[in-house]
């Protein structure tokens, strides 16, 4: 049977892109949200299992993409 998985890359502000385990809608709702400023350190876990913390500030953009 095929399966396809859905992942998720953040692009970063230093030119690094991270593939990470959190969702779209996850990141979406942590970047929509006014409470956090920029300057603001968030979690994320990469697909690797690493977790680190970054500034809300430098991440540029997201992109999903699917793995099969």
């Amino acid at each position: 049977m095929y399966s396809e998985t859905k992942r998720l890359e953040i692009f970063m502000s230093n030119g690094y892109t991270l593939q990470v385990d959190n969702s779209f809608e996850e990141m979406m709702a942590i970047l929509d949200n006014e409470v956090l400023g920029l300057n603001e350190y968030i979690v994320i876990t990469c697909k690797s299992g690493l977790r680190l913390a970054c500034r809300k500030g430098d991440i540029v953009g997201l992109g999903e993409y699917i793995e099969d």
